[in-house]
């Protein structure tokens, strides 16, 4: 899957990250993410949405910043993003 940068944050030395899949269980009221406003639709064909370990190479990584919750799978949120080292330059 390819990944999709955030308009928002284009060319700031920010990548946003998602590792889950699907709309956020948590449901919260007017949730922009899953509203159909999102960058990422349609959510099934573009989540989990998760630059590669080069794009993210001296880049600052927000994870589930745009998306999701990371205590949704949080050993899975945990595990997809180990690879991104805290100092990777």
């Amino acid at each position: 899957m390819v990944y999709k940068e955030n308009p928002k944050t284009k060319n700031s030395g920010i990548l946003c990250c998602i590792p889950q899949t699907g709309k956020c269980p948590q449901g919260c009221e007017d949730c922009f993410f899953q509203s159909g406003r999102s960058y990422l639709e349609p959510l099934d064909e573009n989540l989990p949405n998760m630059p590669t370990i080069e794009e993210a190479k001296n880049r600052l990584i927000r994870v589930n910043a745009d998306g999701n919750d990371s205590n949704v799978n949080r050993e899975h949120v945990l595990l997809s993003t180990a690879n991104y080292s805290v100092n990777n330059h």
